[in-house]
């Protein structure tokens, strides 16, 4: 995970506006496939970082994950 940390930084340089990042978000497995994470992004994260103004940028190291909160 250091080296996703790492990868991140260095990409961050080069944003143009500033940016929120969700590192981690873990969901139980009991609670999995139930939209809760989704739901915590979109109920909670969002609507505060519009608040704040920038952008979201989700860090992650499965290209599952990649696909599924792409349209965030």
């Amino acid at each position: 995970m250091l080296a996703v940390t790492n990868e991140t930084e260095k990409s961050s340089k080069s944003l143009k506006e500033p940016a929120w990042y969700l590192e981690v978000l873990g969901v139980s497995p009991f609670y999995q496939g139930k939209s809760l994470g989704s739901k915590i992004i979109n109920d909670c994260l969002i609507p505060y970082f519009k608040m704040r103004g920038g952008i979201l940028a989700l860090i992650t190291n499965a290209d599952l994950n990649r696909s599924f909160y792409k349209s965030y």
